[in-house]
């Protein structure tokens, strides 16, 4: 099995949801239909290690932003699909969600085993100026703050 970390005993759970009905999509607020997540009740960073921590969050806003990334991108395709899957049935709205939420997953255990948890710095700049270009590439599929 993989472990989730490797900064000592801190562990935050991130994730993507999708509430709403299918009509929502032609809405103002289809945006919102989609959520990235942060499990608060689970997550925690370790109060012995002072030493990391700047470390453990700069890690754990990455995990973030890749979920955020996958959030809108699905959103983009709910909202390109909005017609069709109301009135077709297809492509299915819950077949998007788990394929966004997969490739979300992966990547973050791409993300983890390119900078090893975010301890290679050079590797973590890169990860974050990807990400920073996606998602103002995505700004669109925001949700406001």
């Amino acid at each position: 099995m993989r472990p989730q970390n490797n900064l000592n005993q801190s562990f935050a759970f991130f994730g993507i949801r999708m509430q709403g009905l299918n009509m929502d999509l032609l809405g103002k607020g289809a945006n919102h239909m989609v959520q990235n997540f942060f499990q608060h009740s689970v997550s925690y960073l370790d109060p012995a290690d002072t030493l990391h921590t700047a470390l453990e969050l700069r890690y754990m806003q990455t995990q973030w932003d890749i979920y955020e990334v996958a959030a809108r991108r699905l959103r983009q395709q709910l909202r390109a699909s909005a017609k069709r899957i109301i009135l077709l049935g297809k492509p299915d709205a819950n077949e998007l969600f788990q394929t966004a939420y997969d490739e979300a997953n992966k990547r973050v255990i791409q993300y983890a085993d390119e900078t090893k948890y975010g301890l290679f710095l050079d590797k973590q700049l890169e990860w974050e100026r990807q990400l920073a270009s996606e998602l103002t590439v995505l700004a669109d599929f925001a949700t406001a703050k």
